[in-house]
């Protein structure tokens, strides 16, 4: 987990829907993209669209508990449904490189 320092150099890299504050209006004005199946990326494009819209965030140190990681078995199909929506995102035309897993699909496709 980052600190609310590292996140707040980065505000709209590093938000994350599983705990935020924001206004109604506001929210139902970017909403999530309800094009996405399953698994991945919808708090990306949020945040995508909270930096094309210059909304002003602020981290706070407030963390969120987590009750347990996936076993391998359940997480892997949500990985594949992530880069699914991952590849469908910049098939609707949203830039790849705002994506750290499309960056390195390019590097190794170029390799």
């Amino acid at each position: 987990m980052r600190s609310v320092t590292e996140r707040q150099q980065q505000v709209y890299h590093h938000f994350l829907s599983s705990n935020f504050l924001i206004p109604r209006a506001l929210f139902k004005r970017l909403g999530f993209n309800q094009n996405l199946v399953g698994y991945g990326h919808e708090d990306t494009l949020f945040g995508l669209a909270l930096r094309r819209n210059k909304t002003d965030i602020r981290h706070i140190d407030n963390p969120v508990t987590h009750l347990g990681l996936d076993r391998a078995e359940a997480y892997m199909p949500k990985v594949e449904e992530s880069v699914n929506n991952l590849l469908q995102i910049v098939q609707e035309g949203y830039s790849g490189e705002d994506f750290r897993l499309w960056r390195a699909y390019q590097k190794l496709q170029k390799a």
